[in-house]
C-alpha cells in the first residue's frame, strides 16, 4: 500500500511500523506519535569503494594565478605561450571566481583550499600559521621542490607571514629578484612580469637539470612597459 501511494520514497513515512494505525494524513499533519523503540533500523547503504586508475604522477606543476585578469582576456594575442602550454598539459580554471577582491585573501584560498575570513581581517595577520595542509606543503612532502615568484612586493599585506614555512624553498618578489638589471621596470606596486617569469623559468631549469619534481607558483602583477603603448 505504501509503494502504491509512493510513500516508500518518504523517509519519515518509511520509518513507521507496518502495524501502525496512523494514516499518512495524520503523520503529515503532525498529529501522530511514533514509538521509536518499535522501529527496526534500516541497514546502512554503503557506496561502492572508489577505484583509482594508476597514473604516473606529474613531474613539474606550473601554477599561474593572474592578478586582476578575467579569463576572457586570456587569448592567443595576450598570452599565446600560456595557451600553447595549456592545450594538452594543463587544467584550466576559467570559471574560477576570486573568493575576495584582496590578493592575500585570494592567495590564501588558492593555496589552502579554504574560504578566506568573511571580514576585513587579513589571513596573513590573523592566522598566518594555520595548519591548512597547503598545496606546496603537500607536494613538498612528496619530494617536490616548490618556488613562489611574485611580481608584487611581499611586504604589502605581509605575505611572507603566510608563505613562510609552507614548503617553498624559493620565495621571490619584485624587491629581491636575483636577475634585476637595467631591463627591470617597476613602480610602487612591483616589477614587470617579464622578468618575474624569466626568473621562475631559470629556477625551473635548475629543477629540470637535477631531475627534481617541482611546483612553480607564478603570480605576475605589472605588465612590461611596452604593453601600455
Amino acid at each position: 500500500a505504501r509503494a502504491r501511494r509512493g510513500l516508500d520514497r518518504q523517509h519519515l513515512l518509511r520509518s513507521l511500523p507496518t502495524s501502525s494505525s496512523l494514516s499518512p494524513a495524520d503523520v503529515v499533519a503532525g498529529v501522530g506519535v511514533v514509538d521509536v523503540a518499535a522501529l527496526a533500523p534500516e541497514p546502512p547503504v554503503r557506496a561502492a569503494p572508489l577505484r583509482r586508475q594508476p597514473a604516473p604522477p606529474p613531474r613539474h606543476v606550473l601554477f599561474v594565478a593572474l592578478e586582476s585578469i578575467a579569463a576572457r582576456h586570456v587569448d592567443a594575442t595576450t598570452m599565446p605561450r600560456l595557451l600553447e602550454l595549456g592545450t594538452d598539459h594543463a587544467v584550466w580554471f576559467d570559471d574560477h571566481v576570486a573568493e575576495a577582491p584582496v590578493s592575500i585573501k585570494a592567495l590564501f584560498s588558492l593555496l589552502c583550499g579554504l574560504p578566506p575570513l568573511p571580514s576585513r581581517e587579513l589571513e596573513s595577520a590573523v592566522l598566518p600559521r594555520l595548519d591548512c595542509r597547503s598545496l606546496p606543503e603537500q607536494l613538498a612532502g612528496r619530494g617536490f621542490d616548490a618556488g613562489f615568484f611574485h611580481g608584487g612586493y611581499f611586504a604589502f599585506t605581509d605575505k611572507l607571514a603566510l608563505l613562510t614555512e609552507r614548503g617553498f624553498s624559493a620565495l621571490v618578489d619584485g624587491e629581491n629578484l636575483p636577475t634585476r638589471d637595467a631591463r627591470v621596470w617597476k613602480n610602487g606596486w612591483g616589477a614587470d612580469a617579464r622578468v618575474v617569469v624569466e626568473e621562475s623559468l631559470r629556477w625551473l631549469d635548475g629543477r629540470l637539470a637535477a631531475g627534481q619534481p617541482s611546483l612553480n607558483v607564478v603570480v605576475p602583477l605589472i605588465p612590461p612597459p611596452e604593453s601600455f603603448q
